[in-house]
């Protein structure tokens, strides 16, 4: 397996009406993003470093709320692809801002990418991490 591969995986959603009191509020989720930002070469096999985002949008309020996260996921199949998070990872974040409907989808992709730059920026310069190092 190659050291540097990735892959972007996008997603888009219809909206959804959330009951909030004695108000609906109309809530969509506009854009889901997932990226294997880096394979790593362990000792005990390959673990992909991902980010991920899931963006949902108030019309009420014209404001979109960008959820970013990120993990390291084991390749092998017999560990059922389980999540790690590793201290050196950043910690998941919530990015919210007035923003037009149609300004919603460049804007979440622009979040992603700088978290994504900011992930890959986080990962140790050694490769060769030890198992401790990864939790």
């Amino acid at each position: 397996m190659p050291g540097n591969s990735r892959q972007l995986t996008v997603s888009f959603a219809v909206g959804v009406s959330v009951l909030a009191g004695d108000r609906d509020v109309d809530m969509r989720r506009v854009i889901s993003l997932s990226e294997i930002v880096e394979l790593l070469e362990l000792e005990d096999g390959w673990d992909e470093v991902c980010a991920t985002a899931e963006a949902t949008y108030n019309a009420a309020t014209g404001s979109i709320a960008v959820r970013l996260n990120s993990f390291v996921r084991t390749v092998d199949l017999s560990t059922g692809g389980r999540h790690l998070a590793p201290r050196w990872l950043p910690r998941s974040e919530t990015v919210r801002e007035s923003v037009p409907l149609d300004e919603a989808v460049p804007f979440a992709r622009d979040i992603f990418q700088r978290w994504v730059k900011k992930v890959r920026q986080s990962i140790p310069s050694s490769v060769n991490l030890e198992p401790a190092e990864r939790l």
